[in-house]
């Protein structure tokens, strides 16, 4: 752990912005707000026999967990905890536990199964603590509030190259020190950390469009277009391919096939925003842009593709020579004859984790892209949008991943997707609360009611004492 000072003040600036700024009264939400403020913090608690640190946020996390009472909300069974991510993820857990044992560092190889372990615990915390649309609503402001911090100190390295605070992120220098990496080790960390987020705050933004409180959207876009500049300055090309992917497709998706008119004004209303937003910044960094593509901060790009495909080939080797337990997560190195690990985090996982540990981490995968294709169906504005950002973010993250590792060697990267993933799923389990209870209300009138209908249950929450009250967000 740091000193004593540094731990002191990195404990209490979490908790000082979730009380004071969120002005929240529940010790659940308090924790969990501070637990997702801190998330993209470096430092901790470092765990020797696995090999990792347990972050402030972790600390958080549990506490709020603890702390959370018990769900009264009306689900089936088999929705309450996603069980097609949560098998697979639980499968590639012990499987990376098991083939730690053979690894040449059993320290650093554990470490891959603590740090799924604590993301997957972040997706159950988040569910657990979730009640009502508020819950919703501040979980996602905190996640801004975080952006804006690792935001702030990426824009003091982008004038200052060697900034760091130390409490909160890593003194790391690198050979490209004018790319930002805030409080993460590399910029590419960064870079991934914000193609996980931002989808998710676009279509925030897009669902604030037609909210009453106009300080939130104006709250969220200024968050989007500081995370989209601080993206820039991280020069990680993997991320920016990714996002603009992920958005993009999402958004064509809405605007050609979605039977919704409201959804199709507000986002062609955005569209053109963001139109006019990239050619002003086009116009100013266009340049250094297609230099971070073509090489003037290169050596040479075609050198650099021959590069990536000797690291791939030696890949190859290790899947070849290790093909079912794999050589031991982040015990790559030390099986390596290429200068470094390979950049494609598919043969990375392959390497370290065998075929098999590949095949549980990719029905993770198709696990989340099976929930974002269902919520992003849901007949109601607000969920499917929330649906649609999940969808953006594992589409831009699995195109990235092709050329960047970050998601699979950073735990502190890495758990965002759940993150993310544990809000997305959480306001749908909510809606289907509401569904039922305002359907069983419409009954009790005597009035015979589709199941599939569009259910105007925005403007209904629960108490503690599990009471309709009018509260949150409105139907639109």
């Amino acid at each position: 752990m740091g000193e004593l000072g540094g731990a002191i003040v990195f404990f209490s600036l979490a908790l000082f912005l979730a009380a004071v700024a969120l002005k929240l009264k529940k010790p659940a939400d308090i924790l969990m707000s501070a637990s997702l403020i801190a998330a993209p913090w470096w430092g901790g608690v470092w765990v020797g026999f696995i090999g990792l640190d347990l972050r402030l946020t972790h600390f958080f996390m549990f506490g709020a967990l603890a702390m959370a009472s018990k769900s009264k909300l009306k689900i089936r069974k088999k929705d309450k905890l996603s069980m097609s991510i949560i098998i697979p993820a639980s499968l590639l857990i012990i499987w990376l536990t098991f083939s730690s044992f053979q690894a040449h560092n059993q320290e650093q190889a554990m470490s891959g199964a603590a740090g799924i372990f604590l993301s997957v615990m972040f997706l159950v915390t988040i569910i657990s603590v979730a009640r009502d649309f508020s819950n919703i609503n501040y979980m996602i402001k905190s996640i801004g509030i975080g952006i804006i911090i690792t935001s702030i100190i990426a824009l003091i390295q982008y004038k200052v190259h060697f900034f760091h605070i130390g409490f909160i992120d890593r003194d790391f220098t690198t050979f490209m020190f004018w790319r930002t990496r805030s409080t993460f080790h590399h910029a590419n960390q960064y870079g991934t950390y914000q193609l996980l987020l931002l989808p998710l705050i676009f279509r925030q933004m897009v669902i604030e469009i037609k909210g009453k409180k106009k300080s939130s959207f104006y709250f969220f876009v200024f968050v989007f277009v500081l995370s989209l500049f601080t993206l820039y300055t991280t020069g990680n090309r993997g991320s920016w391919v990714g996002l603009v992917f992920g958005i993009g497709f999402t958004v064509m998706m809405d605007i050609l096939h979605s039977s919704s008119k409201k959804t199709k004004k507000v986002l062609m209303r955005v569209v053109v925003l963001i139109f006019i937003m990239g050619v002003a910044f086009s116009a100013r960094y266009g340049q250094r842009i297609y230099n971070r593509f073509y090489g003037k901060y290169e050596s040479n790009y075609k050198d650099q593709m021959e590069h990536r495909k000797e690291l791939n080939t030696d890949a190859y080797r290790l899947i070849n020579t290790h093909p079912y337990l794999g050589v031991g997560y982040k015990n790559y190195n030390y099986h390596k004859t290429t200068f470094i690990f390979t950049h494609n985090v598919y043969l990375l996982i392959m390497s370290e984790a065998g075929i098999i540990g590949f095949c549980f981490f990719i029905f993770t995968m198709i696990g989340f892209m099976r929930e974002a294709l269902k919520i992003r169906k849901t007949p109601n504005f607000i969920i499917s949008n929330l649906g649609n950002g999940l969808l953006a973010t594992l589409l831009g993250l699995l195109l990235a991943s092709y050329v960047g590792p970050d998601f699979w060697i950073s735990d502190q990267v890495s758990s965002h997707l759940w993150i993310v993933a544990g809000v997305v799923i959480a306001s749908k389990r909510i809606y289907q609360d509401y569904k039922y209870r305002y359907l069983k209300q419409q009954r009790s009138k005597g009035l015979r009611l589709d199941k599939k209908m569009q259910v105007p249950v925005e403007s209904y929450t629960v108490n503690p004492q599990n009471k309709m009250i009018t509260r949150g967000f409105k139907n639109g």
